[in-house]
Order: C-alpha cells, then sequence, then structure tokens
C-alpha cells in the first residue's frame, strides 16, 4: 500500500488588519499633518520665490519687464516646493498606511489638499509681502515696493497633489505581500491498492 503526497498549500493573500475606524482616524490624521506642512512650506515657497519688487520714484513704481517675468518664479516655485514635499509626504504616508489598504490614496489626498490651502495662505497673508497699498502708504522715494503675488495658473495650485500621489502609489507598490498558506484538500483517496 502507498500513500498519496501531502496536499499541497495555496498563497491566498490575507486581508488588511485596521478597521474602518482606524481609517478614517488615519485620513483625518493625515489631513492635520498637511496642515502642519503647509506653514513650513509656505515660509519656504516665499524665500526661494523672490517676488517682483521695484524703487518708488517720484512719479510712482514701475515693474520692468525683468521684474515681472518674477512673477512667473512665484508661480513656477509654488509647483516645485509642491510637488517636492507632496512627493516625500506621499512616501511617509504610503508606507505607514500599507495597513489600511487602498483608503491610504484618500490619506494621501486629504494631506495634499490641506498642505496645498495652508501653504498658498501661509505664503500669502503671513510670510508674504505686506499689500503694494499698505507699502505705499508709509514709504518714501527710492524705497523698495514689492508687488503683490499672483499665482498666474491653477495648475500649481496641483503641485502637493501630484507630488503625493506618486510618492504615495511608490510606497505602495513597495507594500510587503502578505500571505497566508492554507491547505487544499486531495480530491481522491489517501491509500492507493497495490
Amino acid at each position: 500500500m502507498a500513500y498519496a503526497d501531502v496536499p499541497p498549500r495555496v498563497n491566498v493573500p490575507t486581508r488588511h488588519t485596521s478597521t474602518w475606524l482606524q481609517k478614517v482616524w488615519y485620513v483625518v490624521g493625515c489631513a492635520f499633518a498637511g496642515a502642519a506642512l503647509g506653514i513650513p512650506a509656505g515660509f519656504l515657497w516665499i524665500t526661494a520665490a523672490d517676488p517682483p519688487s521695484a524703487a518708488l520714484t517720484t512719479d510712482g513704481v514701475f515693474f520692468g519687464e525683468t521684474e515681472l517675468d518674477k512673477q512667473v518664479g512665484v508661480t513656477l516655485w509654488l509647483l516645485a516646493v509642491g510637488v517636492t514635499l507632496g512627493l516625500l509626504a506621499g512616501l511617509v504616508v504610503g508606507w505607514f498606511g500599507r495597513r489600511h489598504g487602498v483608503v491610504t490614496v484618500l490619506a494621501v489626498l486629504a494631506l495634499c489638499a490641506t498642505a496645498t490651502l495652508v501653504t498658498y495662505w501661509t505664503g500669502i497673508q503671513l510670510f508674504g509681502p505686506a499689500d503694494e497699498s499698505t507699502q505705499l502708504a508709509g514709504a518714501q522715494v527710492g524705497d523698495q515696493i514689492t508687488r503683490d503675488l499672483e499665482v498666474g495658473t491653477l495648475v500649481a495650485h496641483f503641485g502637493w497633489p501630484i507630488g503625493g500621489l506618486v510618492g504615495g502609489l511608490a510606497a505602495m507598490f513597495r507594500w510587503p505581500q502578505h500571505r497566508a498558506v492554507v491547505p487544499v484538500l486531495p480530491t481522491s483517496s489517501s491509500v492507493v491498492a497495490d
């Protein structure tokens, strides 16, 4: 009498270990993290952007072509800061979100949307130059007047989400593939007659 081989084993993907409440808290926590990251990002944006400025003359303030070209730089720097920091944030959120599954994509988007709004608001309101009319009110001839900040295109506001999604997806593709081993029962008798 011979015995059949040991039953084969089949790899079955395991489910994620977090509950829906934990997933919701992860998304909310990432939104708050985005708000916190937006503050230094706004400072970084304004520091790197170098908004246009010109000296006050007896005839007023005239921004030449060179200075107005800096306005394009303001927009590009907002995009560059968003893509760079969004990429790094997306990598972190994507890596630590592996137990939350696909909800991690929502967490990345929540972080990036919040960070975009806070970066823009803090850059303009907290770290940017004062309003032109306020600067002119107390200025004398020869003082430098900085132009109001303007972002020339809405695309610049998508820097955070673009970078975040690229970073998040890169981290998600590196998630370990946990698999459970499930034995498969044989379909025939385990004893073979001679």
